[in-house]
């Protein structure tokens, strides 16, 4: 996922590192 970007339900991520790690657990895809 681009630096900066909100996650899916629209909020600014607090930390871009766990957010990718977020994304691939509940999305499968980072």
């Amino acid at each position: 996922t681009p630096l900066g970007y909100p996650d899916h339900t629209g909020q600014a991520p607090p930390r871009k590192d766990l957010t990718d790690i977020i994304y691939t657990d509940k999305y499968g895809q980072s």
